[in-house]
């Protein structure tokens, strides 16, 4: 009891020193002996740290004790137990356990029956561990554990020990079957049907502006039809649905050409270069907010490894509506598409929220835990661009197209303006160049609308040939067409 009185002094002031000078294995047997002292240890993210990262916890002994406290403690609260298992890849527990799995004729005698138990242990709590993030399996792999373990199961005659060994190595080998059957070839080339009457094989209204995962990795060919330069879309739904997919691919390849050479190459290499994302890596999740927008999501973007030069006020990164592609295991399993909702406190500490744009997507980013470290792809292009006129194209009633004359019976007979039938005459007078010698010729004229031979010509109007055609078209034909030039 004298211990406990000690302890709950210095837990309630953690930041005394006082609480570092106790041992990890007095403070492992506090929180056995408390009925919440895994919700205790979670409250306290010094200890958590100590336990994690502490060179005192290379010992079998404590190991083995810490395991089993955690295991013991998930029936009570599964939850808080996985806030403290999910800390287990990067910290220094794997490593001290991998030390600890010698081979089996090394090992002194005094201490099998203890690493029969830590062998246990181990493989329950990775066992665990998987259920929460089964992408983490190829950071245990790359430390030797699943092998070490599978050998050291071969040499205990515990029938308890071999079959969470079995269990756990049989997991790890159905992980490495999906991960080995998502390996895709990266694709920049899309497939264009050269046949535009082709009948596509789905309702664009129905499609979503966002892409799916299978669109993304190209496991389903994107459905495109060539836009019609010469002849007649056949109806309304046809020319809307060739607009919307051609559109909506515009701003869904770039993304997915990132993917594709992020995955291809080394992730790990810090000089990936694509023109047509921007790259940031350690991000991290550090929680969700309920707005009146909706779900938020908050994440932590590593400043450190961006350009010192940005200016946040003016910069185009992160802002408004940008599309971002996000993973934890390098798009291996895991990619959520999210727009930024607000990025105000990030020249504050370095904070945005985001919104999920996915159906689920919200459900399954919000059982990440907090602290998981993502990877993010922000498209170049501005998504918020595209998305109204997504959602237009969808929205618009396939009998009610505007200029549909024109645009989908490709009428080249394009009249006059309505307003010039009854009286076509114009005054030029007002930009005409007051220093010609023809001003006076027509200061007291109209020209007429239909007769360009009654028009000042382009040296009088101040105009070059180009701007001058394009006037005439402007004025002469109900529906035009000009593009600038730069």
């Amino acid at each position: 009891m004298a211990f406990k009185r000690s302890f709950h002094t210095t837990s309630k002031n953690l930041k005394n020193n006082e609480t570092n000078n106790l041992k990890l294995v007095d403070l492992l047997k506090h929180f056995e002996q408390e009925r919440n002292g895994c919700e205790q240890l979670v409250e306290q993210s010094k200890l958590v740290d100590r336990f994690f990262f502490d060179s005192d916890m290379n010992n079998l002994s404590i190991l083995v004790q810490f395991f089993k406290f955690l295991l013991h403690s998930i029936h009570r609260s599964r939850q808080t137990v996985a806030k403290l298992v999910i800390r287990l890849p990067g910290s220094k527990l794997l490593d001290f356990s991998y030390a600890h799995l010698k081979p089996h004729s090394l090992i002194d005698e005094n201490q099998k029956d203890l690493l029969e138990k830590f062998v246990l242990v181990l493989s329950q709590i990775l066992q665990f561990l998987l259920e929460l993030h089964p992408q983490c399996w190829e950071q245990i792999d790359s430390l030797g554990l699943f092998d070490r373990l599978d050998k050291w199961s071969t040499k205990i005659s515990d029938e308890d020990v071999q079959l969470e060994v079995s269990k756990l190595i049989s997991r790890k080998d159905e992980l490495l079957k999906e991960h080995t059957s998502k390996i895709k070839k990266p694709k920049s080339e899309i497939e264009i049907k050269t046949e535009p009457d082709d009948q596509p094989p789905d309702d664009f209204h129905q499609l979503s502006i966002y892409p799916t995962l299978d669109e993304i990795f190209q496991q389903q060919t994107p459905y495109l039809r060539k836009n019609i330069t010469t002849g007649q879309y056949k109806n309304g739904t046809h020319y809307l649905d060739i607009h919307f997919r051609l559109l909506r691919e515009d701003f869904l390849w770039p993304l997915r050409e990132a993917i594709c050479q992020y995955m291809s190459e080394d992730n790990r290499d810090i000089s990936f270069r694509n023109s047509n994302v921007r790259l940031y890596r350690n991000t991290i999740l550090t929680g969700s907010i309920c707005s009146q927008a909706g779900i938020l999501f908050s994440l932590l973007i590593d400043v450190s490894m961006l350009p010192r030069s940005i200016s946040w006020s003016n910069s185009r990164r992160l802002i408004y509506g940008n599309l971002l592609a996000a993973t934890f295991d390098d798009f291996d399993s895991s990619c959520f598409l999210l727009t930024v909702e607000d990025r105000s406190n990030i020249d504050k500490n370095g904070t945005i929220n985001v919104r999920c744009q996915k159906a689920l997507c919200d459900y399954q980013l919000m059982k990440i835990p907090p602290g998981t470290r993502f990877t993010l792809l922000e498209t170049t292009s501005y998504f918020e661009a595209y998305r109204p006129i997504l959602q237009a194209l969808q929205n618009i009633k396939d009998d009610q197209i505007p200029l549909e004359k024109y645009l989908l019976q490709c009428d080249t007979n394009v009249p006059i303006p309505q307003y010039f039938e009854k009286k076509s005459d114009i005054d030029f007078r007002p930009i005409l160049v007051k220093t010609s010698g023809e001003y006076n010729e027509f200061n007291g004229t109209l020209s007429d609308i239909k007769d360009l031979s009654t028009w000042p010509n382009a040296q009088q109007l101040g105009l070059d040939q180009s701007q001058y055609t394009a006037l005439q078209l402007a004025l002469t034909k109900s529906v035009a067409l000009i593009q600038g030039i730069v």
